[in-house]
């Protein structure tokens, strides 16, 4: 892999990650300990380091319209 970052340590590694459809998704919940759990949405970072590791491995894939030169699919 050409990915050079910190995969299993990013926001979204772990035991705190949480996929849930939005209308079932709450911003506080209480945790198994009475804590109140306050979500965090990692969404924007989490795109852009999938982008990043994505872009390391197919970086052609990966390039805007823009960036292309002319004729390259």
């Amino acid at each position: 892999m050409a990915y050079t970052g910190d995969l299993h340590r990013g926001v979204w590694a772990g035991d705190r990650f949480d996929i849930v459809p939005i209308d079932e998704f709450t911003e506080r919940e209480i945790g198994t300990d009475g804590e109140v759990i306050v979500w965090k949405d990692v969404s924007e970072s989490v795109a852009k380091e999938l982008k990043e590791i994505l872009a390391s491995e197919f970086p052609a894939s990966l390039r805007s319209e823009s960036d292309k030169p002319n004729g390259d699919d």
